[in-house]
């Protein structure tokens, strides 16, 4: 069964991305593909495609890649850190911007 704990200390660690990016990023990150996302998420394929380019732009990256390697590495991060790291890491991010 899902953690909602854990999944919400995984979102806090993309404030810059709203709950539907970050959902489209998340099964990106694992591998699936336009089509399987949109099929998960009961979206269109176009949809999908336009999630992720938001998600470049709003993640000031380039490639898609990066994307991928910035989701994993702050998620380690979250995984490993204090309990109260993600939500004091939003936090601080949500004032930077």
């Amino acid at each position: 069964m899902l953690n909602l704990d854990t999944f919400w200390n995984q979102r806090l660690m993309f404030p810059e991305l709203t709950e539907s990016q970050f959902k489209v990023l998340m099964y990106y990150a694992f591998g699936s593909n336009t089509e399987g996302i949109a099929d998960i998420l009961k979206c269109s394929q176009n949809a999908v495609k336009l999630s992720l380019k938001r998600i470049k732009e709003n993640m000031k990256v380039d490639k898609l890649e990066t994307v991928r390697i910035i989701y994993h590495s702050r998620i380690h991060t979250a995984m490993m850190a204090p309990d109260d790291f993600p939500k004091k890491y939003y936090e601080a991010m949500s004032n930077r911007q």
